[in-house]
């Protein structure tokens, strides 16, 4: 027969072994996961250059767009949140395109233009993974960062560091537990500066240079 002091005894074990469980599950649900990713890209470039040059008799204006499909890669190390089921993903990503090029007919006596637009940036990406009982998962994200523009018009080259955002959103599909495929879209603007030449060149006054691009990448990403 069941005293009352064994009563006690055993609400008391419970009541712990609760405890217990309930401190277990959430040392786990605040873990971060660790996460590497690498992924392949093709971009069509949105470059658009406003360039200004000048002959003997007057001055000339040139819209040049350097539209160009290219190649690139990034790579980002990340983190899997400890919120709402690990929907959110927060990294950092290093990432390259290859240099866009056009050769744009100029007018009168100034000799033919050569434009070309290379893009790296550094961003800082949010992402949020739709719940999903498939292994196929969609999200959406964008990111903030630094972007490094090599802008090379003539004879003359440049480069700048500005402000660059992307937004897109992307289909991941799990293969296990630690590692996934990556596929998706991004618009991503790298920024934009504005420069005057200098007495080398002397048919260029100054150009301006708005860089941008249409990404489809393609990855996998290893988690721990």
């Amino acid at each position: 027969m069941l005293t009352y002091r064994k009563v006690y005894l055993m609400k008391k074990i419970l009541l712990l072994a609760g405890i217990s469980c309930l401190f277990a599950f959430n040392a786990e649900a605040l873990v971060l996961r660790p996460y590497i990713s690498v992924k392949g890209k093709a971009a069509l470039t949105n470059n658009q250059l406003k360039v200004v040059h000048r002959d003997e008799l007057r001055e000339y204006n040139h819209d040049i767009k350097v539209n160009e499909f290219v190649l690139g890669g990034s790579a980002a190390f990340g983190f899997m949140l400890p919120f709402n089921y690990r929907s959110m993903r927060m990294e950092v990503e290093y990432t390259q395109n290859q240099k866009a090029e056009k050769t744009v007919k100029a007018q009168k006596s100034a000799p033919d233009i050569d434009a070309s637009v290379e893009t790296k940036a550094v961003f800082l990406n949010m992402y949020y993974d739709f719940q999903s009982t498939s292994a196929w998962v969609p999200y959406i994200g964008g990111g903030i960062g630094g972007a490094k523009l090599e802008s090379a018009v003539a004879e003359e080259s440049a480069d700048k560091s500005t402000f660059a955002w992307n937004v897109g959103c992307g289909l991941q599909y799990r293969m296990s537990r630690h590692g996934s495929l990556d596929l998706g879209y991004r618009y991503v603007d790298y920024g934009n500066f504005k420069r005057n030449h200098n007495d080398t060149y002397k048919y260029l006054e100054n150009d301006k240079i708005d860089a941008a691009a249409h990404e489809v990448y393609a990855g996998f990403r290893i988690t721990w």
